[in-house]
């Protein structure tokens, strides 16, 4: 996870992908600004994770989005019990727990997409699944927003990825 927090604390957009797992759908040169709203798709253990660490040590703002208010209230329990495991041990304060959970929105509305700088799908292995959120989200997120997925390994053994870019 620190060069995940990493992109978020230090990086500017450039022609170079971010970091070597997530890989990028746009030409990333249109912004040079600090990313500063984190979009999530999927709030499973994995979308989840990545929420937590953006929200809490990257302390960026982040919009959770997936097809249920039930999955949504799931993760953000979830995240709330993780942080207060924290909290009984000392590592982070009650302030702390609050300020991270305060940072991320959770949605189920793609158009929630509106103002972010960088978006993570972090959905099942489904090509046809994520050939539709990459389709969605190119009508939604500025211009300037780096579009990645977190695939183990689905987009890389395929012509799939040509099929993604906006």
């Amino acid at each position: 996870s620190t060069g995940f927090v990493r992109i978020f604390q230090n990086s500017r957009f450039g022609s170079r992908p971010l970091f070597p797992h997530f890989f990028g759908w746009r030409k990333l040169s249109t912004h040079t600004g600090k990313i500063q709203t984190v979009g999530i798709i999927g709030a499973g253990q994995m979308g989840g994770g990545i929420a937590q660490v953006a929200a809490q040590v990257a302390q960026k703002n982040v919009i959770v989005l997936d097809t249920s208010e039930k999955i949504l209230s799931s993760s953000q329990k979830f995240i709330h019990k993780l942080l207060s495991k924290n909290v009984e041990k000392g590592k982070i304060t009650e302030a702390d727990l609050s300020q991270t959970m305060d940072r991320i929105t959770w949605t189920v509305s793609m158009d929630d997409f509106k103002n972010a700088d960088f978006v993570i799908e972090a959905v099942s292995e489904d090509i046809n699944l994520k050939k539709n959120i990459f389709s969605n989200l190119c009508g939604i997120v500025p211009q300037h927003a780096v579009l990645a997925t977190n695939t183990s390994c689905l987009l890389y053994t395929s012509d799939a990825a040509d099929d993604l870019l906006c």
